[in-house]
């Protein structure tokens, strides 16, 4: 059905998408617990497997408790997976025979009869002085820390150094390398520079004021609406290439001599 209000365009809106964590041990996971359920013990045994109602199980056929008691019994090995791990062993003999027992005895250190606080009295008054080293502190009130001075910036290490007020010795070698040249060599540089002759600089503002004026009449003759993008998007190429045109066109009426690079 059509409507004036479809004509109107509105913003179309996503929907933000929240990305779920998927545990890589899922599929495990669901295949072990399939596993370990007994076929049929919700709903019976399929259709297959269906036991016959004429052959019966009679007297004496079945497993007896005589019969079971004797039979030796061996438990049932289950495979080791995520939920049914396997069970840790029990301790070796060796590592438990390093258990002391209550029976035996700790064979105890022989008594001494040194006087250790003499002991360390005398060793404290023969020791050295500990060396103060120089420290400032960022709080002179008390309460602040106490750093030291050597990384600080309060010592003068770069003025001390044996390199310090000293000509390095790139420069030296470098001016050894220029010593060493022909005068004629150090007197004409090769140089890939070259100033450009007035006719050439005429010639060439000559050319800008051209292309100037013919983007120009091309810019007045465009849609007075710009109601489209690629009508926007030529307005604005050519509003951009007339603005390069002008800078270009007032560097070369201001500056009389003009150098270029010949290297490229």
């Amino acid at each position: 059905m059509e409507s004036i209000y479809n004509l109107i365009p509105q913003e179309q809106r996503y929907e933000a998408t929240t990305f779920k964590h998927t545990s890589c041990h899922a599929t495990r996971v669901q295949k072990e617990v399939t596993d370990s359920k007994a076929e049929g013990k919700l709903y019976g045994p399929t259709k297959d497997i269906r036991p016959n109602p004429k052959t019966f199980m009679k007297k004496g056929h079945g497993d007896t408790l005589r019969s079971k008691a004797a039979k030796p019994y061996v438990p049932e090995r289950k495979q080791q997976t995520i939920l049914a791990p396997a069970p840790t062993k029990r301790m070796s003999k060796e590592l438990r025979n390093f258990v002391p027992r209550h029976t035996e005895t700790a064979n105890m250190a022989p008594a001494s009869n040194k006087d250790f606080i003499v002991t360390n009295r005398k060793e404290m008054k023969d020791a050295p002085p500990a060396k103060v080293t120089a420290a400032y502190i960022d709080k002179p009130a008390g309460t602040g820390a106490r750093f030291g001075v050597e990384n600080s910036g309060l010592v003068p290490k770069y003025t001390k150094k044996a390199t310090y007020g000293k000509t390095p010795k790139y420069l030296t070698k470098r001016k050894e390398a220029l010593t060493s040249q022909p005068v004629t060599q150090r007197m004409q540089p090769e140089s890939h520079i070259r100033q450009i002759s007035e006719d050439e600089r005429m010639q060439i503002l000559s050319g800008l004021r051209m292309n100037w004026e013919q983007i120009h009449r091309e810019y007045q003759g465009l849609s007075m609406f710009t109601d489209t993008i690629p009508k926007k998007t030529k307005r604005n190429n050519m509003e951009a290439r007339l603005n390069q045109l002008e800078a270009d066109i007032n560097r070369f009426e201001r500056h009389g001599a003009i150098f270029v690079d010949t290297s490229s």
